[in-house]
Order: C-alpha cells, then structure tokens, then sequence
C-alpha cells in the first residue's frame, strides 16, 4: 500500500493522495524557487528521507505565485571591482601584512581540510594570485571577499582562522564532509552576507556569537547534526532574510525571538524534534513568504495573524509514521518481544525520544514502522547516542526492510543473526565503534541493496560471501581495520553503482573482475596498502565518474584502456605509478613538434633520449599520464606550429611566448577543447587568427600578442565567454572592431593597442562590466571611450581618439638596462639560459625583469636558479627596483652595502644561498622594506640595530645562519612585525622585554640559539601568537599558568628549556592546538587529564621527563591525535587501549585537522 502525500488548501475539505514516489514532484510544485538566486529551498526534495510523505497547505497554493527575484543571485558572484587607477583617486593601499596574513589563512585551510583531495582545487597553495584561486573572490582593495567551495570533497573542521578573513561577505562550505563545531569567532565577521555550511557533519549546538552578523542576509546551516537549542541571539539578525535549520537534531521549544526577524522570507525548521507550538511572536514576521515546519507543529496552531500574510505559503512535512493509515497498535508478536530486547541491548531506556516500554495498547511504537499486518518493516534508531551491543534477537524482525543505527555509540560484533533478515533491503550501522569481523552470514542478506558498514573498528577479512548479495547497488566499508585482500566475487555484484573500501588496511592487487560491474559510477580503494597495477579492464566501466586510488602502493602505468572515460574525477595521487613520459597520440604530437621547431638544436629538452619513466622537461602530465601542460616559452625556437598539436586533446596550456616561431597558427588548435590558456606572444606568426580558436569553450587567456598577425579580428573569439585575458597588441591587425566582444562577461583584460585598426570603438563595450584593463592606444579609431561608465578600468594612455602607431616599451631604460648587464656576468647568468637579456629583440621583453610604464626595472626574480657567483653591487643602480628575490640559489659572498641604496625596495629575499660576513647596516636606509628574508645563509656577527631598523617590516627571517651576540631590542619597535624567525643562530642573553610591543605578532621561532632567562614577555605580552617555539632556551622553572591564554595557538614547542614542576592544566585551554612539544625537560607528577580537551591536537610530545603516574583515558577522546611520544619518563602502566585505537587509526589513515593555520 503506498505511502501518501496530502495537499490541501486551507478549508480542508478534500484530499489528493499521491504516492510517495511523487513527493519530490509535488514539493517541486507547491514551491517555486526564486529565479537566479540562491535559494535554501533546493534542499527540500533533497533532504525528504526515503518513506517520508509531504503534507502542503499553502494559500492559493494550486497557482503558486513566483516570488521577486531579490539582490542575491546566484549567478551574482559578486566578482571584485577593479582598482580605480584613472580619472579617480587611488585607494589606499592595503598593508602587505594583511595580504599575507589572508594568504597563510587560506593555505591553512587548504593544509587541515584535505585540500590535495578536493575535487577543484586549482591554484591553490601555489604562488599565482589569489583570484585565481578555485572558490576565491577578492574585493577591489585585494581582500578576500567571497570563499565558495561547496560540494568540494572538504573533511576536518572549520579552520577557526577563517575569522582573520575580516572582509569576508560570503562563506559557503555547504556539501561537504566538515565536521566537529562551528567555531564561534565566525561571529566577528562584521560584513558576512551569506553563511551556508548546510550538508556537512557538523554537530554540537549553534553559536550564540552567529546572532553578532547584523549584514548577514542568508544562514543555511541544514543537514547537519546540531543539538541543543536555537540560539535566541539569532532574532538579532535583523538582515536575515533566509534561514535553514532543517534536518538536525535540534530541540526545545522553538524560539520566540525568531519571531523579530522583520526581512525573514525563507524559514525552514522541519526535521528536528522540536517541542511546544509555534511561537505567537511568528505573527510578526510580515515579510514571510516561506515556512517549512513538521506538520506535528502546525497542527498544534497557528498564530491568528498569520492566516493575513498575503504571499506566505506553509508547507507542513509529515514522518511517514506520522501519516500510516490503518488502527495504530504495538508490533504483532514476535516482533514485540525482538524489540524489547532490543531495548535492553541498545541502551534505550536512557533515551527518551523511544516509548516502547510506555506506550499504551492502542499508542503506536515511535522510530518504527510496521507494515499492514503489524510486522515490524523500518527501524530507525540512528543519531541517539546509544551505548550498548546489538543483540542478536534483532534477528527474529524476519520482516525487517530497513535497519538503521548509525551514528551512535554502540560496541561489539555484528551479531551473525543479522543474516537472518531476509527481507532486509538497507542495513546502516555505519559511525558506530563495532570491533571483530564481519559475519560471512551477511552473504544470506539476499534483498540487500545497501550496506553501510563504515567509521567502524571492524578488522578481519572481507568475506568472500558478500559477492552472493545479488540486488547490492551500494557498498560502503570505508574507515574501518579491514585486512587481508579484496575478494575476487564482488565481482559478481552485477547491480554494484557505489563502492567504498577506502581508509582499510587492504592488500594485494585489485580484483580485475570489479571491471565487470557495468553500473559502477563510483570506486573508492584510496588509503590501503594495495599493490600491483591498476587492472586495465576498468576501461569497460562506462558508467564510471569517480575513481580513487590514492595513496595505496600501487605502481606500472595508469593503463591507457581508461582513456576513453576521461575526463572522471580521478585520484592516484600518493602511490608509486611510473610512468613519466607521454603515450599514445600525445607522443606522436611532441615528436611533430620536436622536429618542427628545432628541439632537437636547442639541446633544452630531453624527449629523444628520456625512457617511460623518466620525466620529460617542460611537459606536464596528469596523474593518468595525459599532456596537459606544454612550456616552450623564451628557448629561441624557430620554425612552425605543426598541425600535430592538435592531437594533444587533454592539453590545458600551451605556451609558446618568446622564441622566434614563424609561420601561421594551425587551425587545429581549435581541436584542443581543455585548453585554458594559449599564449604565443613575442614571436613571428604571419597570417590571420584562425576562426577555430572560437571553438576553445574552455579558453580563459588568450595571447598572440607581439607578432605580424594581419587581415580581421575573427567574430567567432566572441564566443569565447570564459575569457579573462585577451591580449591582440603589436600586430599587424586591420579593419574594425567587432562588437561580439562585449558578450565575454568575464574579460577583466582587453588590450589591442598598436595595430592598424580603424572605425569607431563599439558602444557596446560599456556591457564589460568585469574589465580592470582596457587599451585602443595606437590605432585610427573614432568615437568615446565607452568604458567611462566603467569607474574601475586601468585605461591607458592615449588611447581613443589617437591615430598612428608608436612604439611600445620592451627593454629597460639605459641606466636600468646597464645595471641588468652589469650583474649577467657576476651572477653566473651566462650558464643559464633562463634569460635572454643578451639576445632579446627589438619586439622582445626582457625575461624575469618586470618594467614599468616608463621602462624602469620594478621587480627582479632571480629565484631557484641555480646561480653562482656573488652579489653585484651594481644592482643597487636598479633606483625603481620595488622587489628583488635572489632565494634558492648559490650565490656566495657578503651582500653589497650599496643594497642600502634602493630607494624603493619592499621586498628582499636573499634566502637559501651560500652568502657570509655581516649584514651591513647599510640595509636600514631601506625605508619602504616590508619583506626581510635572509636565512639558510652563513652570515655572522652580531645583528646590528641599525641594518634591522625598517618601521614597515612585517617579515624578518634570518634562520640558521651564524648570528651571535644579544637580540636587539630595537626589533621590539616594529610593531608591525607579523613573522620572526631568528632560530638556528647563536644569539645570547635574554628576549628583550620591547618584545611585549610586537601586538601583531603570530609566528614566533627563537629556537635554536644560546637564550636564557624568563619567557614572561612572551607569556603575558603576546596572547594572539599562532606559533611559538623557543626550544633549546635556558629558562627554567615551571611552565607559567598564563600559558591557558594562548587561546589562537596551533604549535607550541618548549623543549629543551629546563622546566621544573607538573604540566600546568591551563595548557587544555588551547582548544586550537595542533602540536603540543614539551620535551627533555623536568616535568614531573601526573599527566593532567586537561589534555584530552586538545580536540584538534594531532602530535603530543612528552619524552624525557619526570613524569609518573597513568595516561589518562580523556586522551581517548583527542579524535585528531597520530602521535603520541612518553617515552623515557616514569609513566606506570601501559597506554590505555582506548588511546591507542585513536592513535593506530589516525597514524593510518590522513589525520582528520582542526582549525588552524599554521607554518
């Protein structure tokens, strides 16, 4: 008999029965979301359980009437404006403290939410712009405004660092798997307009501190685990305008002070087990347009005044035992008898929300479902926290489709009667802490179509019995102890859609005969210790959109058989897979490439003689051996473009800038459908733009600038709507400007200066609204510049309006160009043919050399080039230079006291070289200095104040060199000092006490040196450190109670500092914690079991000390910890199993990493 939706209009007075299967479709109707905005009631139909029926009473509800789309749209990204830089004034720049500060926040989250697993995570924790980082939305001073990664693979907790991101107006993390609590300092993000963290685990109760977002517009915090009550501070949102709680376990009475929300038009709150009625303070909310409730509460009444809301539309949801038709019993025997049993078994008696033992005959049983003749057909005991063992009496609930336990606390083996359920069709015991093996009566389990075992202690082999459960379309073991191999008969799974055996102890090689499960989409293998190769007969999985391997021991080639289902989320990251070379006809473009452009006589690529496992330089392949990066850029090269390249069908980037290829752009470029960035800039091409590069739907940089091109710009580029750059300049372009390119919405860069292009500047490019660069210049147009309407675009000079070409800047000035010249020699840069200031042409830029407008040398990277030689002083003649990186190579010598000459310089980072004598004092004169690195060098001396005297600096890493003598404590007046590292020297004496000025201070390493004396400037003066280690100092006596105030603190070291005295039990404040280092010391008496409050701690080092007593058993419950070093102390018994379990399981599996950043 099928489950029933009713819908009704207010009076009642009919019903239409519509069978369960149809709820969706129904909801679908009765709600209409609003067009082109984010809209919390996509997750209705999602979040309906399966069974669950939906009841809508809804005013006019048979014409439903379309809301207003409002001001938050979902195709609004909210895209940054683009500095102002012409016709308005400047903004005030942002401090590069404060930049760097949201970068390392980022980085954090990045590092503790499983960022190399995510399924997009393009250009994060590299060096490119953040803009260009997946999910990141900058503003138009260069703050982070906007982080969307939702249904992006995250796990862990929020970092609670994303509280630094102070311009943050929309969060979203939704569909993700965070877990553990909202940290409430997400409640200081003053300008947060959107927070959705809905589809997570996130559990414990709603921070009060949320009711601080007074610009919050939207909170969606659905499908989650939060308890407790809402908080009352929420009805402080007077913004608000949606807010989701459904689909939790949230209790109590509903809150009255939801009722003052005046611009509420989205609630929804069904799904969760609230008690009492709806408030009568809901009759105020006059801007309700949608409110989603368990019918349970709307049949207990409504405020009278909400029947006049003219748009309102209430839709009621009903538990499908809430909606069963038929005389409400008690389960028919036997089955009242299993679940009495059952009751005892499962700890139900301390749990109220069951009335087994209390109702009375004619009271239905709650969380069960009986079917028409009283058998008991659904339990559902999930999300109670139970503590006890399944009892095998479950086993006589022979009528049983659906039991469900997850996510409690229950312990011991799956009983073997649980084979008994012959009926069964979903068994769900997954998030529990069952231990032993899996019972091979499973395999009797003939209706099964579901079996979530996973977040177990499960161990043993996986029985070859379950290849006997033929309707099985979802297996999930993941995250369990599971050894031995995968059995060969899964393969007999022939309905298999999902499996999951991930983050086990599995061995062996995979079964090839999973390649014959047709109907998998999605394979999950990653976090074992499997060997072998990966079987070819995957290639026949057509179905396939995810794979993961990851991190097994897997090796062999990724089999080119699996080519044919790429583009799948594939993860094969973290094994040992060997092939380095391309295949197929990838091999066969190169090669065509190779010859074409004289490879072969440029000697400065390895193609010819690399084998299959060698890496080929200036190729990048995937994970599964497929070209997608090809660099070429500033080799000499000469010759054509073969028309092979378009047989590199996965490539991504293709650069070719900077050489002296010739010849037209082949048509077949247009083949390659991945590409995002083509760049053939600074060469000789001859010929028109091929139309073909208006098929590249994925193109987002688009160079051919600094050639001969000639003839029409192709109509077809404007079809190119996922451009960002485009880049035409210094050709030899004719005819008029098409107006087609007004629909690229993304273009922030539009430069087809010096060509010879005529008519009028289309209107139409007002529409470019994301344009931050616009230049005409040198051409024969006429007309205005449509861009005035346009504040933010960097127009050029002389552009519109001015006919006739005139020569660009391509080389430095004179004075800049011979101080360049002046340092080739000296830096060794003959070797290296990493630059081409010797040969470059009149049309060629100058590589690693950044001009400005006028041609003055601006930024100088040198970094990781393997340079020798020693530092030229000439470079100090560079007067403009605002950044100069030398790191990462061997140059040798003392550094030129004339570097004190660089009237401009902000950045300088001579790290990682071979450098020796003193830093010159001559280094204070650098006034605009923001960036000091030196470290990883072999200076000495003592560190006088004078070279360190830079009032902007907010970096000063000068580690491991040989500096010496006391700390000076003018670096206390930099009080803008963001990071200090001064470990690995030989500094002595005592940390000034000026260091109680460093307020902005968050990374802290003095270890490593001859320090002595009290820590107390550092405990009582810098409370907001993120890292602190000051290993190796002399200070003696016991570890300081203020300690508990380091409330942001991710890695605390105090080893080798001669602490006396018991662990203070202060140190179970830092709840942020990640490493705690306390060893060889004199610590004595117990460990405190303060500790086990260390909810996100992953490494505890306590060896070499004094300390006696147990372990206590609260270090169980640190969920995160890998690591836990006591060796070497008087500790008196054995490590409770309970520590160990957490320990072994995280030590095998990726730790799971909380909210901090951290370096």
């Amino acid at each position: 008999m099928p489950k029933r939706v009713a819908m009704a209009h207010p009076t009642n007075d009919q019903a239409i029965q519509i069978p369960a299967s149809s709820a969706a479709a129904s909801v679908a109707k009765c709600i209409r979301p609003k067009p082109g905005r984010i809209n919390t009631l996509k997750w209705l139909a999602a979040r309906i359980p399966v069974g669950i029926a939906v009841l809508c009473f809804a005013f006019a509800i048979s014409s439903c009437v379309p809301t207003e789309p409002d001001s938050i749209g979902a195709g609004d990204s909210r895209t940054a404006e683009p500095e102002v830089e012409f016709g308005a004034p400047r903004q005030t720049p942002v401090p590069a403290s404060v930049l760097a500060r949201e970068r390392t926040v980022l980085l954090a989250l990045y590092e503790m939410a499983g960022g190399p697993e995510w399924t997009l995570n393009r250009n994060w924790a590299s060096n490119a712009p953040l803009e260009s980082w997946h999910g990141v939305v900058l503003d138009q001073s260069g703050r982070v405004s906007e982080l969307a990664l939702s249904d992006n693979y995250l796990v862990g907790r929020i970092p609670v660092v994303l509280a630094d991101l102070e311009h943050l107006t929309r969060l979203d993390l939704s569909g993700n798997q965070l877990t553990g609590e909202i940290p409430a300092l997400l409640g200081s993000l003053s300008r947060l307009v959107q927070l959705d963290l809905s589809g997570n685990r996130l559990v414990g109760e709603i921070p009060a501190a949320l009711g601080q977002l007074a610009t919050l517009e939207l909170l969606d915090l659905a499908g989650n685990q939060f308890s407790g009550f809402v908080p009352i501070q929420l009805g402080n949102l007077d913004a608000l305008r949606e807010l989701d709680l459904s689909a939790n376990l949230l209790e109590g009475p509903i809150s009255p002070e939801l009722g003052n929300l005046p611009n509420l038009e989205v609630l929804f709150l069904s799904h969760n087990r609230f008690e009492g009625v709806i408030p009568p303070t809901f009759g105020q909310l006059t801007s309700l347009k949608w409110l989603v409730l368990d019918q349970y509460l709307i049949n207990r009444g409504m405020p009278d005044s909400m029947s006049s809301f003219p748009r309102l539309e209430i839709i009621g949801v009903v538990a499908a035992d809430e909606n069963r038709s038929g005389t409400l019993s008690p389960p028919a025997q036997p089955d009242h008898a299993a679940l009495l049993a059952a009751y005892d078994g499962l700890g139900l008696e301390s749990c109220w929300c069951v009335n087994w033992q209390t109702a009375s005959p004619d009271q239905e049983w709650n969380r069960v479902i009986l079917d028409d003749y009283g058998r008991v057909a659904e339990l559902d005991l999930s999300n109670l926290g139970l503590i006890g063992v399944i009892p095998p009496e479950i086993g006589g609930l022979t009528g049983l489709r659906e039991l469900d336990l997850s996510g409690n606390q229950l312990t011991g083996p799956i009983p073997s009667a649980i084979g008994q359920l012959e009926a069964l069709e979903t068994l769900d015991l997954s998030g529990n802490l069952l231990t032993g093996r899996l019972p091979p009566q499973l395999g009797r389990l003939e209706s099964l179509q579901m079996l979530d075992l996973s977040r177990n202690y499960l161990s043993g082999r996986l029985p070859g019995e379950i290849g006997q459960i033929k309707p099985l379309r979802r297996l999930s073991l993941n995250a369990n102890q599971l050894s031995g191999s995968i059995p060969a008969q899964l393969g007999s799974l022939r309905s298999l859609t999902e499996v999951d055996l991930s983050r086990n102890q599995l061995s062996g090689s995979i079964p090839a005969s999973l390649g014959s499960l047709q109907y998998l989409t999605a394979v999950d293998l990653s976090r074992n210790r499997l060997t072998g190769e990966i079987p070819a007969e995957f290639g026949k999985l057509e179905n396939l959109k995810r794979l993961n391997l990851a991190h097994n021991l897997l090796t062999g080639r990724f089999p080119p058989e699996l080519y044919p289902l790429l583009p799948l989320h594939l993860y094969l990251s973290g094994n040992s897979l060997n092939q380095s070379a391309p295949a197929g006809p990838a091999l066969e473009a190169l090669f065509a490439t190779y010859d074409s452009l004289g490879l072969e006589a440029c000697g400065c690529v390895n193609w010819r003689s690399a084998g299959l496992y060698q890496e080929w330089d200036r190729v990048n392949l995937d994970e599964y051996g497929r070209v997608v990066g090809l660099d070429l850029s500033h080799l000499a090269l000469q010759g054509e473009i073969p028309a092979e390249i378009g047989l590199l069908a996965a490539l991504q980037s293709l650069d070719l800038s900077g050489n002296k290829i010739s010849g037209s752009i082949p048509a077949e470029i247009g083949q390659l459908r991945f590409l995002e960035i083509l760049d053939l800039s600074g060469n000789e091409l001859t010929g028109r733009i091929p139309v073909q590069l208006g098929q590249l739907d994925s193109l987002r940089v688009l160079d051919l600038s600094r050639n001969l091109l000639s003839s029409v710009i192709p109509g077809e580029i404007g079809r190119l709507t996922s451009l960002v750059t485009l880049d035409f300049s210094d050709n030899q372009l004719t005819g008029r400007i098409f107006p087609g390119m007004a629909n690229l919405p993304r273009l922030e860069t539009l430069n087809l200066s010096y060509n010879e292009l005529s008519g009028p500047i289309p209107v139409e490019y007002s529409q470019l609204t994301a344009l931050k660069l616009f230049d005409l210049s040198g051409n024969y147009l006429s007309g205005t510049d449509p861009t005035d309407g346009i504040s933010a675009v960097d127009r050029r000079p002389g552009q519109g309006g001015e006919t006739g070409p005139r020569p660009s800047i391509r080389h430095p000035i004179p004075a800049d160009r011979a101080a360049l010249l002046a340092s080739y020699e000296s830096l060794g840069l003959e070797a290296c043919e990493c630059v081409n200031w010797r040969a470059a042409a009149a049309n060629q830029r100058w590589n690693r050399v950044t001009l400005d407008e006028f041609g003055r040398v601006v930024k100088l990277d040198l970094a990781d080039l393997g340079l020798s030689g020693s530092l030229p002083a000439a470079l100090a003649n560079l007067d403009s230079l605002r950044e100069l990186r030398l790191e990462a190579n061997r140059i040798s010598g003392p550094i030129p006291a004339a570097f004190g000459g660089f009237a401009e310089l902000d950045t300088l980072n001579l790290s990682r070289n071979r450098l020796t004598g003193q830093i010159p004092a001559e280094l204070g004169r650098l006034d605009h200095l923001r960036d000091l690195q030196l470290g990883d060098n072999r200076l000495e001396g003592e560190l006088v104040p004078a070279a360190i005297s830079h009032p902007a600096l907010f970096v000063l890493t000068l580690q491991n060199n040989r500096l010496s003598g006391p700390i000076p404590p003018e670096i206390g007046e930099l009080d803008g000092l963001l990071m200090l590292n001064l470990s690995g020297n030989e500094f002595e004496g005592t940390i000034p006490n000026s260091f109680a000025n460093l307020k902005e201070l968050r990374f802290l390493d003095l270890a490593g040196n001859r320090l002595s004396g009290s820590l107390g400037v550092v405990f009582e003066s810098l409370p907001d450190l993120y890292l602190l280690d000051v290993s190796g100092h002399q200070a003696g006596g016991q570890i300081p109670a203020g300690i508990g105030d380091f409330t942001q603190i991710a890695y605390l070291r105090l080893s080798g500092n001669g602490h006396v005295g018991p662990i203070p039990p202060e140190i179970g404040k830092l709840t942020h914690l990640l490493s705690l280092d306390l060893s060889h010391n004199q610590l004595s008496g117990s460990i405190p079991t303060e500790l086990g409050n260390l909810r996100c701690v992953e490494e505890l080092t306590l060896s070499y000390n004094r300390l006696t007593g147990p372990v206590p058993l609260e270090l169980g419950d640190l969920e995160t910890l890998r690591e836990l070093d006591i060796s070497n102390n008087q500790i008196e018994s054995e490590l409770p199993r309970r520590v160990r379990d957490v320990i072994y399981r995280n030590s095998t599996a990726q730790a799971t990493a909380c909210a901090h950043s951290g370096y």
